[in-house]
C-alpha cells in the first residue's frame, strides 16, 4: 500500500503525515478512493520526528491538521523518547516512563504508558 492512500491533502497542504487515522463514523466524509488521498483530515494524525526535523518545524504542522479538523495529534520523539500530545487548545509533554497517553474521544478506551512506546526491547 503505498503512502499516499494513508493520508490526507488538504487543500493549502501537500505534505504526507506520517500516521493518520480517521474514525469509521467520518470515513464516508473524507474517502475519495482506494489510490488516492483522503479528501479531509484525520481525526489522530501521529507525527515522528525525524533526526533532521526540528522540534519547531513539526510544531508549525499543527496548523493545518487543526484548521482542517483533527481533534488530536501526537508529536513523537524518539531521540528524547517523548509524545507532545496535541490538541487545538492545548499541547501536553510526556517524558517520564510513566505517563500515560490517550486519545479521549477520538479512541474512546485507548491509553498507554510512554514506556509501552519505548520499550528497550525495542531494536
Amino acid at each position: 500500500m503505498s503512502n499516499a492512500s494513508l493520508t490526507y491533502r488538504p487543500c493549502t497542504d501537500r505534505e504526507l503525515q506520517n500516521l493518520p487515522f480517521v474514525t469509521k463514523a467520518r470515513l464516508k466524509k473524507v474517502f475519495r478512493a482506494p489510490n488516492d488521498f483522503l479528501s479531509g483530515a484525520p481525526d489522530l494524525g501521529i507525527e515522528v520526528l525525524s533526526p533532521n526535523d526540528p522540534r519547531q518545524t513539526m510544531h508549525r504542522k499543527l496548523d493545518p491538521y487543526f484548521e482542517h479538523g483533527t481533534r488530536l495529534v501526537w508529536i513523537v520523539n524518539w531521540k528524547l523518547e517523548q509524545i507532545h500530545s496535541c490538541r487545538p487548545d492545548s499541547i501536553e509533554v510526556l517524558t517520564r516512563a510513566l505517563d500515560v497517553f490517550s486519545a479521549d474521544k477520538v479512541l474512546p478506551g485507548f491509553e498507554s504508558r510512554l514506556s509501552q512506546v519505548f520499550s528497550k526491547s525495542l531494536p
